[in-house]
């Protein structure tokens, strides 16, 4: 049957909370964690949108929101890694999706170096939430399957 879904996701560093379920930007199921370190600190959020159909495209698996002051410390990828563990664990997602607007330089990074391989630019489609507000995202896949996807944990 279903797996029962884990309210708190423990980390080295940091753990995610279950803030969240919701739809997210498009029509599919989504579920917001908070990202907490250990002090208690909140230093940002990060969303797992289980989608795999091609009409989302440009909305990505997982997204995640660093607060400007805690950037540069790895939580971006830290809480990524604890998340995507938990996608293939007890959702059994084999490929995510990152997406994200062609100038946001640290994203880039955090998808690469979760093993990301950079698929495309895709252009906005007309019936996405998202239309009118960007033109495009790049979008990345992590082969959870792959020795690289395997490496990170």
């Amino acid at each position: 049957g279903d797996k029962v879904l884990q309210k708190i996701i423990n980390g080295k560093n940091l753990y995610l909370k279950l803030e969240s379920e919701s739809q997210g930007f498009s029509c599919t199921k989504g579920w917001y964690y908070r990202i907490f370190l250990y002090n208690g600190e909140v230093v940002g959020r990060i969303e797992l949108h289980p989608n795999d159909s091609s009409e989302y495209i440009t909305e990505g698996n997982i997204g995640y929101l660093i607060y400007p002051l805690d950037r540069g410390h790895g939580y971006a990828k830290e809480a990524s890694e604890v998340l995507l563990k938990y996608a293939y664990d007890y959702l059994g997602m084999k490929n995510i999706r990152v997406t994200m607007l062609p100038n946001n330089e640290a994203s880039k990074h955090v998808a690469e170096s979760l093993g990301g391989t950079y698929i495309e630019y895709a252009k906005v489609p007309k019936n996405s939430k998202l239309y009118g507000t960007i033109e495009g995202v790049l979008v990345y896949n992590i082969d959870l399957e792959s020795k690289k996807g395997k490496k990170l944990w």
